[in-house]
């Protein structure tokens, strides 16, 4: 309708970013402790929050972990004094936020690359495209998070497929199933190391560089 994609769109209405911002955030607020209890993150080092907004969750995993150090990595109109207000105080000197293209590439040097709620908003092969970014940006042994609904069987986790028909309208992209994440993973140069369900809809999908 608008002649453009959604990521486009909201670039040149501001308005629009704040108010995807916003919803973002507040979806982040919902589920973050749910997922910091499930997944350890003082395992790492230095963990990459691709396409992280205005850089909520990040800011919630560097203040339960004081020794983790952090990069928010966003579209540069997003990235921005949001960020700076959330990630002061404790949060201060352990992390930095910069602006590109996930899609031509990620910043390095991290060994855990986060994508929350990033991967369903895209093609197979975007999808794909984005992995392999975080692979060849990521240390030796590196770790890829995909936070996100795993699609169940039939007459079973609603909330992914609404979620999946909500994608599928607005961005071309779609939710997944478990093997349909193990493809991607291997695709990108990784292998599936675990699918963790949280207390909510989201579970926390995990993958390992594949060395063979």
């Amino acid at each position: 309708m608008h002649g453009s994609t959604v990521w486009e769109y909201r670039a040149r209405h501001p308005e629009e970013t704040r108010a995807f911002d916003r919803a973002m955030a507040a979806g982040t607020e919902r589920y973050a402790e749910a997922v910091l209890d499930t997944c350890d993150f003082s395992r790492f080092d230095h963990v990459v929050d691709v396409g992280g907004g205005d850089g909520i969750f990040l800011a919630k995993i560097l203040a339960r972990h004081p020794r983790v150090r952090g990069t928010l990595f966003d579209q540069p109109h997003v990235v921005g004094g949001a960020a700076a207000a959330r990630l002061s105080g404790e949060c201060a000197g352990r992390w930095q936020a910069i602006g590109g293209d996930f899609l031509a590439g990620v910043p390095g040097g991290g060994d855990a690359y986060l994508l929350k709620w990033v991967l369903h908003n895209w093609s197979d092969t975007a999808a794909v495209e984005i992995l392999r970014s975080c692979r060849q940006a990521m240390r030796p042994g590196g770790r890829v998070l995909i936070v996100e609904h795993v699609i169940g069987p039939p007459n079973a986790s609603p909330d992914g497929k609404f979620m999946d028909v909500t994608m599928m309208v607005m961005n071309g992209g779609r939710d997944r199933t478990r093997a349909e994440f193990a493809s991607l993973l291997v695709a990108a140069g990784f292998r599936l190391v675990a699918v963790t369900p949280t207390s909510t809809p989201l579970s926390v999908i995990e993958g390992a560089i594949d060395d063979g």
